[in-house]
């Protein structure tokens, strides 16, 4: 009985120092989001529960980070209607637009035969555009990626919210559009969670976005050789006419080598400073908070 108080006396004595160093954390991002010329938007959620919020309810634009949510309803729909990864489609040369990113075109510049797999490959590794629109129009549209989406994270955090109503080949067509889709940082880390905790039952996803390859200069950047799993889809917008960064995302599962994990989320937008440093913006906090968690 006595050492069960002992412990528990521990325990007290220890939270304010657990709540200083989260005041600290805090502190610190706040200190680079305040720096930042453009808007900032943080989002971090610890695997016991720390959470750190900066400006984490405030809108940004998706950009490719929806490519994520698509990739949950495409797999889901094909769960449900016992349709295989490997299933085939005959891709014309009317389905792709020369004119957007699409690493695919090396490749496939005319067309061919591609696996809803390599499809969705393109898509969450290197954000491929015309894969991710071949998903919307061949698998499922738009709408269907917002209401599923929606009801994976509307039951943890009704303050967690986004919408989805343009594909990247409508955004192509009218820029403007990229800021009706739209999600707040917390919606973003809420939907990486889900992520996690259905990791099992969707091993395919989980594998391909541990293997994503665009923004190692974000999240990744400062941690990648620590041994650790990085699991994550970023979302990059252009430059304005005005020199301004419209947007430089990135969303992520950080899995430590003891097996802990957090969830991170940070978007970057309307930023009036060069590219890199909108992406050493996201990498600064990721260490911030990477040391946080390993201190």
């Amino acid at each position: 009985m006595l050492k069960l108080k002992y412990i528990l006396l521990l325990f007290v004595l220890s939270l304010p120092t657990v709540n200083a160093q989260k005041t600290s954390l805090r502190d610190k991002i706040k200190y680079i989001t305040d720096s930042t010329p453009g808007n900032v938007g943080v989002c971090f959620i610890s695997d016991h529960g720390d959470t750190v919020n900066v400006n984490a309810t405030e809108e940004f634009p998706l950009m490719s980070v929806m490519k994520f949510h698509q990739a949950l309803a495409v797999c889901d729909f094909l769960n449900t209607n016992n349709i295989s990864l490997d299933s085939l489609f005959e891709i014309t040369s009317h389905e792709l637009n020369q004119q957007t990113y699409s690493p695919m075109l090396e490749k496939y510049p005319y067309g061919g035969t591609l696996s809803i797999r390599q499809l969705l490959d393109y898509s969450l590794i290197i954000s491929d555009n015309n894969a991710s629109n071949i998903l919307y129009n061949r698998v499922v549209n738009v709408h269907e990626v917002n209401r599923f989406a929606h009801e994976l994270i509307n039951e943890i955090d009704t303050a967690a919210s986004f919408h989805i109503l343009y594909s990247e080949e409508t955004m192509g067509r009218d820029v403007g559009k990229a800021r009706e889709n739209w999600t707040t940082p917390l919606a973003a880390a809420r939907l990486m969670s889900v992520l996690y905790s259905k990791r099992n039952d969707n091993q395919y996803l989980w594998n391909a976005m541990s293997q994503c390859n665009t923004g190692q200069n974000r999240i990744p950047h400062y941690i990648s050789e620590e041994d650790v799993t990085i699991v994550h889809k970023t979302g990059t917008g252009g430059t304005l006419p005005d020199g301004t960064v419209f947007a430089v995302n990135d969303l992520a599962c950080v899995i430590l080598p003891d097996g802990r994990h957090y969830f991170l989320s940070v978007f970057v937008s309307d930023a009036r400073c060069e590219f890199a440093k909108c992406e050493e913006v996201i990498a600064d906090i990721s260490k911030l908070v990477y040391d946080y968690m390993t201190e």
